[in-house]
């Protein structure tokens, strides 16, 4: 360096994390609230009402991470949902019952800004294919999910107690106790298990047999606390309602014959084990 010539200043090195003149700025100014009104329109069929509820529930209890992780407006504003929900009363106070569990509860939503047809015409749509419809829903409004929602309330299989069904065709044993869903949720610890064909009573009784464990290698980690042995009949799709998260749902179809030999199956695997 020549004699008098002043060296270049660096500029003052900015401590990590710290906020500069037009961060300082940005915060200062208030953000701006914008609200996402949402309507998810169930179907009216109530078995395929539970898929619909799981694909709801994930994008209901997904929404603040993944706006957090999607924020288009450089931090200017911030994003709340306000959603609601097309189904019969009475058919929501099922979801109820068995504790559905939703970080937020649903509102009135006259004029939404988005509508998710999860009805069973919208399904049919996709030309009922191979996949699962939890998957088919999840297409409609960008989300991945289970094929059993996440409800609080548990059926507890008893290794003592008698087989419940649902169907008296199906009652193969004298001892096996024809119920209805009603008895399922008011006698939560009475029955080994329940056979059924595929219904929405299977579903609920696959969707209540099933707790889900958080676990840093496995975030979903599914545990089956009730056996479901469920019938498919023939013409049914195999993946469409299947509830394969639950480890101890069965299925027995009856395209394959004997469903009552298929039934015993089970049972005698469920008899030596008491694990199934």
């Amino acid at each position: 360096m020549s004699q008098g010539t002043k060296p270049l200043l660096a500029p003052p090195k900015q401590r990590h994390g710290q906020a500069g003149p037009s961060q300082l700025h940005a915060n200062n100014v208030p953000k701006t609230v914008v609200i996402d009104k949402v309507l998810f329109k169930f179907p009216k069929d109530k078995e395929f009402q539970f898929p619909a509820a799981v694909v709801m529930q994930n994008y209901v209890n997904g929404y603040n991470f993944k706006m957090a992780h999607n924020d288009t407006s450089f931090g200017k504003a911030t994003w709340e949902l306000s959603y609601g929900i097309d189904i019969a009363k009475e058919d929501w106070e099922l979801f109820q019952t068995i504790g559905l569990k939703l970080a937020t509860q649903p509102v009135e939503i006259k004029e939404p800004d988005m509508l998710v047809d999860l009805s069973e015409e919208r399904l049919v749509s996709f030309g009922l294919s191979h996949k699962h419809c939890t998957q088919l829903y999840g297409l409609l409004c960008g989300v991945g999910t289970l094929p059993i929602p996440d409800v609080s309330e548990r059926l507890i299989g008893d290794k003592n107690g008698p087989w419940a069904v649902l169907n008296d065709d199906l009652r193969f044993e004298q001892d096996w106790e024809l119920v209805t869903a009603d008895d399922l949720l008011n006698n939560k610890n009475k029955w080994k298990g329940v056979i059924g064909y595929q219904s929405w009573q299977t579903y609920m009784a696959a969707t209540m047999g099933c707790t889900f464990q958080n676990r840093l290698d496995k975030p979903q980690l599914a545990i089956g606390t009730f056996t479901v042995i469920e019938v498919l009949q023939k013409g049914h799709p195999q993946a469409l309602l299947s509830k394969w998260i639950n480890p101890k749902w069965h299925l027995v179809i009856e395209e394959a014959g004997n469903v009552e030999r298929q039934i015993r199956q089970v049972i005698n695997r469920y008899d030596l084990t008491k694990e199934i």
